[in-house]
């Protein structure tokens, strides 16, 4: 019945600090910025919100971040074993090097990168609103 992959939906309460981080830390590319005056209706609330689409140059799925106006919202915190939490993953060419990036601007990290047994090196931290991203580096070929 499912036929692709579109986008994985984060909800943030600051688009700007968020387009700061994905944009400007992580350097996905926005490709798409709008606001729908009742969107929150497929989510069962009735709200504004702002959509901002961001992608991985060269890359299929997208990050779609949502920001609802005019609903209270709550913040999710928890560990990322935690039942209900997220993530979303990223492959990166050096996660020693994002990592260093990361740890420099401040970004809360679980843990430094951890090398697997199948060769990857990964590592897990969390965007301004506290949601998990899994940073992956492949083993050479």
């Amino acid at each position: 019945m499912i036929t692709g992959f579109r986008h994985a939906g984060i909800s943030v309460a600051d688009m700007e600090a968020s387009l700061a981080f994905y944009r400007g830390v992580l350097g996905l590319v926005l490709v798409s910025d709008r606001v729908s005056p009742q969107g929150g209706r497929v989510a069962g609330v009735e709200a504004e919100i702002r959509i901002c689409v961001l992608e991985v140059p060269g890359s299929g799925p997208c990050v779609e971040l949502v920001e609802y106006h005019g609903v209270e919202t709550k913040q999710m915190v928890g560990r990322a074993c935690d039942l209900g939490a997220g993530h979303a993953s990223f492959l990166v060419h050096s996660a020693d090097e994002l990592y260093r990036l990361l740890r420099e601007r401040g970004v809360e990290i679980a843990r430094e990168p951890t090398l697997t047994g199948v060769g990857t090196k990964i590592f897990y931290a969390k965007d301004p609103d506290g949601f998990w991203l899994e940073f992956t580096e492949m083993p050479p070929p």
